[in-house]
C-alpha cells in the first residue's frame, strides 16, 4: 500500500509518502528525501487520532496511559522524544545488565554509569510530564463539565513512580530488588495518571459509562491543547 499526505504547514507545502511492502521494512519520505525513522515525522504534523480502543484508556493498565502520554508529548516537543528515546535504551541495557550480574558479579559498578544516563534523562520526562498534565487539566474540566450534562467534575492527576529529586535516592534503594528480579523496578517507565469524577477514583470505582466520557474528554482536551500551543 502506499499512504500519499498533502499538507501546507506555516505557509509551506509539504508531502509525505509511506510506503508498505510485504517482507520489508516501510519506506517512509518527506517531500520526496527518505527518513530513517518514522519518529522524524513528528512535528511535521499534529494528529489526534480516535480509535474505539481510546474509550478503554481509562480502564486498561498504566501502559496504555503513559503511551498516550508520550505519543502526544512526542508530537509537540522534539527535546521530549530524544530523551524517551534515549532513556528507554538505557532501561533495556540496564535490564540486560542486570541478567548478566547474576553471572558476573564484577560487572555491578557498570549500574552506576547507566543510573547516571537514567536520572539525567528520567528527571526530564518526569518534569515534562507533569508539566503536559497541568496544561490538560486547565481545558479537560471545562470539556467534561458540558459532556457529562453539568453533573461531573473531572480532575487530572500525575502519579509518577518518584519525583525527580528522588529518582536518584530511589535507584540505590532499589538496587538490591533489581538485581534479585533482574529488572529496573524504579523510573518514569513505571508511572501512571489518575482520573477523579467528583474526586472519585474512576479508575477503580467509576462505571464503564463514567469511564468512557472521560477518556472522550482526555481525547477533546487534546486536541484543544494542540490547537492551544
Amino acid at each position: 500500500s502506499h499512504i500519499k499526505m498533502n499538507l501546507l504547514k506555516d505557509g509551506v507545502p509539504h508531502r509525505i509518502d509511506m510506503h508498505l511492502k510485504k517482507n520489508k521494512p516501510k519506506g517512509v519520505a518527506v517531500n520526496g528525501i527518505p527518513i530513517r525513522r518514522a519518529s522524524e515525522l513528528f512535528g511535521v504534523i499534529n494528529v489526534v487520532f480516535f480509535s474505539p480502543e481510546d474509550l478503554n484508556l481509562i480502564k486498561n493498565g498504566p501502559g496504555e496511559r503513559r503511551r498516550f502520554i508520550d505519543l502526544e508529548l512526542c508530537q509537540l516537543n522534539k527535546l521530549y522524544v530524544h530523551s524517551l528515546s534515549q532513556y528507554n535504551k538505557i532501561v533495556l541495557q540496564r535490564n540486560k545488565l542486570l541478567k548478566d550480574i547474576s553471572f558476573r558479579p564484577e560487572y555491578e559498578e557498570m549500574l552506576d554509569i547507566w543510573d547516571e544516563q537514567m536520572i539525567s534523562y528520567g528527571c526530564e520526562i518526569i518534569r515534562v510530564r507533569r508539566d503536559f498534565i497541568s496544561q490538560l487539566n486547565q481545558l479537560i474540566q471545562d470539556i467534561h463539565f458540558h459532556l457529562s450534562g453539568k453533573r461531573e467534575e473531572l480532575v487530572l492527576r500525575y502519579f509518577p513512580n518518584t519525583s525527580e529529586d528522588e529518582l536518584g535516592d530511589a535507584l540505590k534503594k532499589s538496587r538490591f530488588q533489581d538485581k534479585k528480579q533482574k529488572t529496573t523496578l524504579v523510573g518514569p517507565h513505571r508511572d501512571d495518571i489518575g482520573f477523579y469524577v467528583n474526586k472519585i477514583d474512576i479508575r477503580k470505582f467509576g462505571s464503564q459509562g463514567q469511564q468512557r466520557t472521560a477518556a472522550l474528554s482526555l481525547k477533546l482536551a487534546e486536541i484543544e491543547l494542540v490547537k492551544k500551543l
